[in-house]
């Protein structure tokens, strides 16, 4: 037999909600328990009954709001693909939700949550695919690599991670030089 009050679902949802705002707003410095609380109109005794730490409360806060990069199709436009896929996955890292989730899978303290699991592997399935396009268009001698093909989605990569982590914007024309320096269309 449980003594007290039950749980209250718009109590939880409003402390996650409360761990989202506080988090987006001013980074991980500003989460603290009583910041959350206050804002969720809750006390402490309610949040400690739900999580033992703030980044407990905040990793269940952001699991909803993951969201994986889009999966291209092959158009036989290896460049252009790749061009989309840099802006792909800066557009998806561009949420801070995703940049605190990738920021999480960086450092893997313990076991990731499954939605992060699924952000992850949604990233290696979609770099599997282009690999697979890149090793079909150099064979087919459509496109010359100037590097291997790890080594162009790792560039890929770079460009993307680099912009949006930085918070910086990436224009077109610095992604589409980059290209021209590692792949030619043959």
């Amino acid at each position: 037999m449980r003594f007290g009050r039950p749980r209250s679902p718009a109590a939880h949802q409003a402390l996650l909600n409360a761990a989202f705002e506080i988090f987006a707003e001013g980074g991980p410095g500003a989460l603290n328990v009583h910041a959350i609380c206050e804002r969720a109109g809750s006390s402490r005794a309610t949040f400690y009954r739900r999580w033992a730490t703030v980044w407990e409360c905040f990793a269940e806060s952001i699991d909803a709001k993951i969201t994986s990069p889009k999966v291209l199709e092959d158009t036989g436009d290896v460049f252009e693909a790749l061009n989309e896929t840099v802006f792909n996955l800066y557009d998806t890292l561009r949420n801070p939700i995703n940049r605190a989730s990738f920021g999480m899978l960086l450092v893997e303290v313990g076991e990731p949550t499954e939605q992060a699991r699924g952000f992850r592997d949604g990233i290696v399935a979609l770099r599997s695919k282009f690999r697979d396009w890149i090793e079909k268009a150099a064979t087919e001698g459509r496109v010359r690599l100037h590097v291997s093909p790890d080594a162009l989605l790792n560039v890929v990569n770079g460009l993307a991670l680099n912009a949006a982590l930085l918070e910086r914007p990436l224009t077109g024309e610095d992604v589409r030089a980059t290209l021209r320096r590692l792949i030619e269309a043959a």
